[in-house]
């Protein structure tokens, strides 16, 4: 294995070569420098052709080549230390043009920067002008230090690994949020189309269709309804809606009595009841509030038995770290073996000629609340009712 090939590929792969100055560097060559009582201390990185240096006290350059360099030598040995006493008398420094002129190098003390790998990449090293011998106790901090520098170089390396992960990754999303809303868009059109259609083949032929025709006349104008309304909760399940730029102060009661209200305009005639407590204000995305309760109040208002009066009760409590919120309604209950399955997508338990839906509501919900780095469970009794319980952080 070529040595020199090996760590110049490990030095791209951390990308610190030729880099500003970083706090958390800094520090470290400070303390070195005051801990061993030394002028000048350093960072260095080697690659085939210069020493990099990460981090300096004492010393105006940020590189230097490496054919006088004691950071290589220190790196090509296999001690935990290298150390050079006096290097006026030292044969292999004495010459060097880093003793016999500035910065006057005179006693030298480098620990190696290794990788997990094994392979010596750098130095943390300390420079006096003067003979300097160091204590046990001093060389001992400045082999952990070293060993504190080697873990921020993976550290920062994860971290930009991270971000770039982080960065496509929210760019796969928007292109995948952009397809989405086209696709919509263009499923939409035809559907519109062919409702319209149908519509106007119904006005014009009224008179002289039988009781089939009426029959998958209302088969189409219902199937592409539900295609409608399957089309629309995809794009919800695909939304954002957590993005923080979304993020605004709204009143979680109003929000609740608008959604009631709206969701029972058609059912008035069997007096739903809504119990709902005093709710928080919150400063969080409105629209995923939206469209979570809607899903929440819809569902409690739909799964009922006949001839029953729908209630919904809606609490609020708060611990420390977060909001709790219960959704509980008086409707036909969840076997208890289901609990799981109802948050998957398109799952549904009961047929549309009984219950209408798409199977994407619960799914959305569950979706919407992790973003917002809570969780939703519920519990439920059949023939009783339901009440989902949602956990999400205050901030």
């Amino acid at each position: 294995m070529d040595l020199e090939i090996e760590r110049k590929k490990l030095l791209i792969e951390f990308d610190i070569l030729d880099t500003k100055t970083e706090e958390m560097f800094d520090n470290i060559t400070e303390i070195a420098s005051k801990i061993c009582e030394t002028p000048i201390a350093m960072i260095t990185l080697i690659d085939d052709k210069k020493q990099f240096f990460k981090s300096k006290i004492g010393i105006n350059t940020y590189r230097t080549s490496i054919e006088h360099s004691f950071c290589k030598v220190a790196i090509e040995k296999s001690d935990k230390i290298f150390i050079v006493e006096d290097a006026t008398i030292d044969e292999r420094f004495k010459k060097n043009p880093m003793v016999v002129g500035s910065p006057n190098i005179v006693s030298y003390y480098g620990v190696p920067l290794v990788s997990k790998s094994g392979i010596a990449y750098g130095t943390l090293c300390v420079f006096d002008n003067q003979i300097n011998t160091l204590s046990e106790n001093q060389i001992e901090i400045l082999i952990r230090l070293a060993k504190t520098v080697e873990n921020l170089i993976n550290l920062r390396s994860k971290s930009k690994f991270l971000d770039a992960y982080q960065l496509k990754i929210e760019r796969y999303s928007k292109n995948m949020e952009d397809f989405t809303y086209m696709a919509v868009h263009d499923l939409k059109a035809p559907l519109r189309g062919i409702d319209s259609f149908v519509k106007m083949l119904e006005k014009k032929h009224k008179e002289i269709w039988d009781e089939k025709d009426e029959k998958y006349i209302s088969f189409i104008l219902q199937s592409t309804t539900k295609m409608f309304n399957l089309i629309q909760d995809l794009l919800e399940y695909s939304k954002r809606t957590t993005d923080k730029s979304n993020f605004e102060e709204f009143d979680l009661k109003a929000l609740i009595d608008d959604i009631f209200d709206n969701t029972t305009f058609e059912i008035k005639h069997k007096n739903p009841i809504l119990t709902c407590q005093e709710m928080p204000i919150l400063f969080s995305s409105k629209i995923a509030f939206t469209v979570i309760f809607n899903n929440l109040i819809n569902n409690g208002l739909k799964y009922q038995p006949d001839n029953q009066i729908p209630k919904i009760d809606i609490k609020s409590i708060k611990d420390e770290m977060n909001w709790i919120f219960t959704i509980s309604d008086n409707g036909i209950g969840i076997e208890s073996d289901y609990f799981d399955e109802i948050f998957k997508p398109l799952t549904r338990l009961h047929g549309n000629s009984k219950y209408e839906g798409t199977g994407l509501g619960l799914a959305i919900c569950k979706k919407i609340i992790e973003d917002l780095n809570g969780h939703i469970t519920v519990d439920s009794v059949l023939g009783e009712g339901t009440t989902f319980t949602l956990k999400i952080p205050k901030n």
